[in-house]
């Protein structure tokens, strides 16, 4: 019997970077998220009842997005959960964690017509993700702000390309210090990680 095929998509922003006042560079969206991503396979590797791909080959490989949807698309996947940390465009730190799913908002008549699964099931992958992985991230930052599921504003390609449910998940934001420390830590890749594969499980299985 063919188990469920999940594809997990690391950031590939590698443009996305913080550097200090020498020019250095000390974070990284599309190498740090790349992180979340091995631990998330690692413990759906571990359950076995999933199949986990990841959407490039290693941490700095080239990508883009329309070859990580074709990829998708190729395998058949069953579920995208998109993996990234936010930041925001007016110099304040920003902060928390919000899930995005696709919607009808950006999707014309013709796509609604032909789409091969369920809107509905989007938003349920979302709120799984958004639910286990905000709960991880409070035993360690209890404060941290719940921005809550929702429709993204744009048409994000990887809430849109891929033929399967799919979500994107901010998991803190890299322009805020404290949360940028949080997301470089080996210890939160490992709990995050945990938290989407268990979100994953509870999605397929209700377990």
């Amino acid at each position: 019997m063919r188990r469920p095929r999940v594809m997990l998509n690391p950031s590939c922003q590698y443009g996305n970077r913080i550097l200090d006042y020498d020019g250095r560079e000390i974070y990284n969206e599309g190498k740090n998220l790349w992180l979340f991503a091995v631990e998330a396979r690692k413990a759906l590797d571990e359950d076995g009842r999933v199949e986990a791909f990841i959407s490039r080959e290693s941490q700095d490989a080239p990508s883009d997005l329309d070859s990580e949807a074709a990829l998708t698309n190729q395998l058949e996947c069953d579920c995208l959960v998109a993996l990234h940390s936010d930041a925001t465009a007016d110099g304040t730190p920003g902060g928390g964690t919000w899930t995005f799913y696709t919607g009808q908002t950006h999707l014309s008549p013709e796509e609604l017509t032909d789409l091969p699964y369920r809107l509905e099931d989007s938003q349920r992958l979302a709120q799984q993700v958004q639910d286990h992985v905000l709960r991880a991230i409070r035993t360690v930052y209890p404060e941290v702000q719940d921005r809550g599921v929702r429709e993204h504003w744009h048409r994000l390609r990887m809430l849109h390309a891929p033929r399967c449910p799919s979500c994107l998940i901010e998991i803190l934001f890299h322009t805020n210090p404290h949360e940028r420390e949080l997301l470089k830590q080996a210890s939160l890749h490992s709990l995050v990680g945990q938290a989407v594969a268990r979100a994953v499980l509870k999605y397929f299985f209700g377990d």
